[in-house]
């Protein structure tokens, strides 16, 4: 096979938010034709010609270019770099400042009280009205419930969920962490054998706010991962646990387009990594689990330790210590809007 044809076999390049994004695209399509003999200079112009249907390239869809600029595209490109590892002597390192700090710590600095929460009113607070998210007690599914947040002021059920919080099939619960349409669509590269039409209502396509990043380490030590979490200045809006032996983090980015999450990522991933992050759990569509419910197969739960839905860049360790009564009742079956103080 000729290289003309090996060519003329790359996918054309996709519209900004569709299938694998024109940041994906740019990285597939040029480590391809590199591995067929292209020149840096041949692979840059082609992708340069190849995407004038879509919207112009700029220097985050590519960020593994090897040269520092091309004068015939006028593109600049970043060096290529070394796939980041996890470094436990980092990680070590970065736990020691904050020694012996525990998920009691943790839900000391949150400014709503995390363990009285019911799966519904932990979705009540990072969603806005009429944001639908999908609910899962089998994790290669569809879904089993879109959960809808209520119009803004209006009372609503904090007990909705409540049949997610001992699943019957004992492997625990998810959540999509953003927000989809609830639609169902037929898409040609989900098609196979198990899904013959490729009908979906968990795709990209069905994401209406590229609003969270799901951070978690199945690598680190769980007590180290807590005491460099709190410590790393990043908007998390939750932390909770899997019911396993690693803790999930939900990052709050609010991304324009899939593209733009794409490119917060992989600024984000490298560091992360380092510390432990799994970079295959930094997707735009991606499961995480859903806090206060239980997994019948560690017989553990899922426990919420923090939430906080206004985070900013302020590390957790630096946030002040918030009081609560131990007496303090838990959610009610109906609750109200008003986040703004510790229950």
């Amino acid at each position: 096979m000729n290289r003309a044809t090996r060519i003329r076999e790359i996918p054309p390049c996709p519209r900004s938010g569709e299938g694998m994004g024109v940041h994906g695209w740019c990285y597939h399509v040029y480590n391809v034709l590199r591995e067929q003999g292209a020149s840096h200079e041949q692979a840059a112009e082609y992708l340069h010609q190849h995407s004038k249907n879509s919207r112009p390239l700029t220097t985050g869809d590519i960020p593994k270019f090897h040269t520092p600029s091309d004068s015939t595209t006028g593109l600049s490109f970043r060096p290529r770099t070394v796939k980041p590892t996890f470094k436990p002597s980092r990680l070590e390192a970065l736990a020691r400042r904050m020694d012996g700090f525990e998920t009691a710590d943790l839900a000391g600095r949150s400014p709503i009280r995390p363990d009285n929460r019911t799966p519904a009113s932990f979705l009540h607070s990072l969603y806005q009205p009429g944001e639908h998210v999908l609910c899962f007690s089998e994790f290669v599914s569809q879904g089993q419930t879109l959960w809808t947040r209520p119009p803004q002021g209006e009372p609503y059920n904090a007990r909705q969920l409540d049949s997610f919080t001992k699943p019957t099939q004992g492997k625990g619960a998810w959540f999509l962490c953003n927000p989809v349409d609830g639609q169902w669509r037929n898409l040609d590269r989900l098609k196979g054998d198990t899904n013959p039409t490729g009908r979906t209502r968990r795709a990209e396509e069905n994401i209406t706010a590229f609003r969270y990043l799901v951070i978690e380490s199945d690598k680190a030590d769980p007590a180290l991962w807590l005491a460099a979490l709190v410590q790393i200045p990043l908007p998390i809006v939750a932390v909770y646990s899997s019911g396993g032996k690693s803790i999930h983090s939900l990052v709050k980015v609010d991304a324009d387009t899939a593209d733009h999450w794409r490119e917060l990522k992989t600024k984000l991933a490298p560091a992360l990594v380092t510390l432990g992050a799994d970079d295959g759990a930094m997707t735009v569509v991606r499961l995480t689990r859903l806090p206060q419910c239980h997994r019948a197969e560690k017989d553990r739960w899922q426990s919420l330790y923090y939430l906080n839905p206004g985070a900013d860049d302020t590390p957790i360790c630096e946030l002040p210590t918030y009081p609560k009564s131990p007496t303090d009742p838990i959610t009610p079956a109906f609750d109200c809007d008003d986040f703004s103080q510790p229950l």
